[in-house]
């Protein structure tokens, strides 16, 4: 889903992967999925005035307080890829009517301390994957994390 207005808070948005993932199944039969988390509070955007008015850092300063009221949890869906899905294409949507399995659900309980003056210090590598899951041959999938080696390096300035 792309915005047209900002939204409300990170615990307000879809998010949706656009690469595709192999799960291995225990009988060792293996499909590609994609990954869509569901905010369980419902998704809501701002008007551009309205975000505007609430600062620079309102989604930061939104997630802080909306934890303080408990937890924030998304449900993790897979489409599951059919037959002629491309899964070494992330430019190729998959027919909205594919197979959904709902695989999960994430809760939100804190900021990590680590991560309370911003996320500075954080690395997201999308192949740091656990068994049973491997990346597939999409070649941006593949160099995003030299990419974002590169990123974390430049804003430590670590060479």
């Amino acid at each position: 889903m792309l915005f047209s207005e900002p939204p409300a808070g990170y615990t307000r948005c879809e998010y949706h992967g656009l690469h595709a993932f192999k799960w291995t199944g225990e009988d060792g039969s293996e499909r590609y999925v994609r990954y869509h988390w569901l905010p369980e509070d419902g998704v809501a955007t701002l008007s551009r005035e309205e975000a505007k008015e609430r600062g620079r850092d309102y989604l930061r300063a939104e997630l802080a307080g909306r934890l303080e009221r408990g937890p924030a949890a998304f449900t993790l869906e897979l489409q599951v890829a059919g037959e002629g899905d491309d899964s070494a294409d992330p430019t190729q949507e998959w027919p909205a009517d594919r197979e959904r399995v709902t695989a999960g659900r994430l809760e939100l309980t804190r900021i990590a301390a680590d991560q309370e003056e911003g996320c500075e210090r954080l690395v997201f590598d999308p192949l740091r994957l656990t068994d049973g899951i491997e990346g597939s041959a999409d070649q941006i999938l593949n160099f995003r994390p030299r990419a974002y080696d590169v990123s974390i390096r430049r804003r430590l300035k670590l060479g």
